[in-house]
């Protein structure tokens, strides 16, 4: 070790044996030799090595005249040999100074090593010397990157890097700074790399093509993400059907029909906007795909039940393609929709994720028929108790389970004769008053569940000149946000419930009008009274509502906090129109009501500006037909089908 100058005892490893085995003992001082052979060949293979890289090994055998020379130079009196402490270290290192790097010059250095080490600026290490490359240190190159945001189709942002093809890599814009070592330094090819680079012309030529101008950058990876952010960003129920696209994209519902279709959707929703052809034809052939690949599930039968409920998922998506792009309004893919559930029966929708893919395929399936004012087959029991064998309801189902049963009263109501008997006035005041019952129940339930979720913030809205009445502008001055979109999403469903029972009472004389206009001073003090009841909640509670103006005005007043979780979150909870279509056409009858509406709906970005046509066709328009004789009577139970002239109405999924 004294010799060698190292820090371990060359073959020390070996010498150990004779004291951890036994057996070692048997060959006696045979195992002196063996053991010094080992150190031997241990020195050799490591000066072999060291020597190769450069590495003076041992620095007292190879270096006999540095260390001669050492010995025998002058103390220097400078500050830079003030800072040593015994004659050995004066002169023989590289020493570090406030004033800089010392390299005494009569050390055995490669002018490139000895330019590096003085030159501070630029940290060099003898593994970047040995291996050709240059070590840049604290000198940074320019470097230049093409980013571009992406949004995913959640709505979050990132930075993408875009590397253009053609461009030389960026190692060689600093070549020109490689240091030049004297001497037989690495192999052949690692010389003919470099003489390449010492051309003066390839040097120009290179400078040419780093200043010239940059390709033209190609985007066709981000080509989905664009499609997709687009489409959010400018299509507007987008965020109604995002939590469905998601359950879409992020389990194993039919996956490659899913994709390919929510492709379609996002491409031609964007060739259409942008007026380009190219990607409204790849939306339609994505399109026509996902119908060849659902017809080809559909052919195995009954045997393939469980892939059958998975096609409910594509089949969605492609009924929202053929309402965004195709402007089809006779929902043929609806009916396809039923005819799968009905196909599979409720008993397949028991495992997730297939039971959250029927809770949208019922709310969709439940918007067409108030809608349409038609019954659906979903308010038979078997669909309301069967998916939830295995897994519990949460208050949405319960709510939605009632709200399915209202469009059969309406159908009903429309099928009766005429005139209307007293008979059947009392039997549609009793299903009416037991459905307003069931809702003040489920009401209740809620608030033991959820107490004070609700909380009041300041408005936004600007545009209330145009209302005059005093207590409309007093609740439009405050709005009321939920943490959660299912919260939010269930106080409308209520509030949307509650005023279409209370539509269908005013129809059946049941009590007194719940739509007064004007609204009294008596009347106004009530909603300020019902209003301010429970200081700690701003909702209001089932009995406390006496007129259609305050389950609407709740509604207005929560729709902002639900966009904007629906932007911002990702539950996987489908938002349906008719919650809102049955809000929206509640107000049609008072002029300032509707302003609310119009007040609320201008904020919201994805309405753009007003109230599409599609909320129109909620409204119950079963005042003239209660009546009179005029319209002809529709028969009870009746399906929708395609041919039906009321199924061209436009309803948005």
């Amino acid at each position: 070790m004294a010799l060698t100058g190292s820090v371990h005892p060359p073959g020390g490893a070996t010498a150990l044996i004779a004291v951890t085995d036994p057996r070692v003992g048997e060959i006696g001082w045979a195992f002196v030799p063996m053991v010094l052979l080992n150190c031997v060949i241990m020195l050799t293979v490591a000066l072999l090595v060291n020597n190769i890289q450069r590495v003076r090994y041992p620095a007292y055998w190879w270096t006999p005249g540095e260390k001669k020379r050492e010995r025998e130079a002058p103390h220097d009196d400078g500050s830079t040999a003030a800072t040593s402490n015994t004659p050995y270290d004066v002169g023989c290192g590289i020493i570090l100074t406030r004033d800089g790097i010392s390299v005494p010059p009569h050390i055995d250095l490669l002018p490139g090593e000895r330019a590096c080490l003085e030159d501070k600026t630029r940290p060099s290490c003898l593994r970047c010397l040995k291996s050709g490359y240059v070590c840049k240190g604290y000198d940074l190159g320019l470097r230049m990157q093409s980013l571009v945001v992406v949004t995913e189709p959640e709505g979050s942002q990132r930075l993408a890097r875009i590397v253009a093809p053609g461009v030389p890599p960026p190692a060689t814009i600093h070549l020109h700074h490689q240091h030049q070592h004297h001497g037989q330094r690495g192999s052949g090819r690692l010389q003919d790399r470099h003489d390449k680079y010492k051309d003066p012309e390839a040097g120009r030529a290179d400078k040419e093509a780093r200043l010239g101008p940059a390709p033209e950058m190609n985007l066709s990876a981000f080509q989905e993400h664009m499609a997709f952010s687009y489409f959010f960003a400018t299509y507007g129920w987008a965020y109604f059907w995002k939590p469905f696209l998601h359950l879409a994209r992020e389990t194993d519902l039919a996956p490659n029909a899913s994709r390919m279709c929510s492709l379609a959707l996002a491409y031609g929703h964007m060739g259409i906007s942008k007026g380009d052809q190219r990607l409204k034809s790849t939306g339609l052939e994505l399109y026509g795909k996902t119908l060849r690949e659902v017809q080809s599930s559909l052919s195995k039968g009954v045997e393939a039940r469980e892939e059958l409920a998975q096609l409910c998922v594509p089949v969605i998506i492609l009924g929202m393609y053929s309402f965004a792009i195709d402007k089809d309004l006779r929902l043929i893919h609806n009916i396809g929709v039923a005819q799968i559930l009905k196909h599979c029966g409720p008993e397949a929708f028991q495992e997730e994720p297939l039971l959250t893919a029927f809770r949208s395929c019922r709310a969709l399936l439940i918007c067409q028929s108030f809608a349409i004012r038609r019954r659906t087959f979903l308010e038979d029991k078997k669909w309301k108790v069967g998916p939830w064998e295995k897994l519990p309801k949460t208050a949405l189902d319960d709510l939605v389970d009632i709200m399915t049963d209202m469009p059969g009263v309406v159908n009903d109501m429309a099928a009766s004769e005429h005139p209307i008997s007293p008979a059947t006035r009392a039997s549609f005041n009793k299903r009416v008053g037991g459905l307003r019952e069931q809702l003040q129940a489920w009401r209740w339930n809620w608030e033991k569940e959820h107490p004070n979720v609700a909380r009041e913030v300041p408005s936004k809205l600007h545009n209330l000149d145009n209302i005059n009445t005093p207590v409309f502008k007093e609740q439009l001055a405050t709005m009321i946000e939920f943490d959660t979109t299912q919260l939010a999403l269930e106080m409308l469903t209520y509030n949307a419930g509650l005023i279409y029972l209370m539509q269908l009472e005013d129809l059946l004389g049941m009590n007194e009008s719940h739509n007064p206009s004007p609204l009294s001073d008596y009347d106004m003090d009530y909603i300020r009274h019902a209003a301010n009841i429970r200081p700690s909640s701003p909702l209001l509670l089932p009995e406390d509502a006496r007129f259609i103006c305050q389950p609407a005005l709740e509604a207005f007043r929560l729709i902002p906090s639900l966009y904007k979780n629906l932007v911002t979150s990702k539950d996987r909870i489908m938002v349906i129109l008719a919650p809102l279509g049955i809000v929206y056409t509640s107000t049609q009858s008072n002029t300032e009501l509707n302003s609310c509406m119009q007040s609320i709906l201008d904020d919201i970005p994805f309405f753009g500006g007003g109230a599409p046509r599609e909320l129109s066709v909620y409204e119950i328009a079963l005042g003239r037909a209660w009546k009179s004789k005029a319209p002809s009577p529709i028969p009870a139970g009746s399906s929708p089908t395609v041919s039906e002239s009321s199924v061209e109405l436009a309803i948005s999924p």
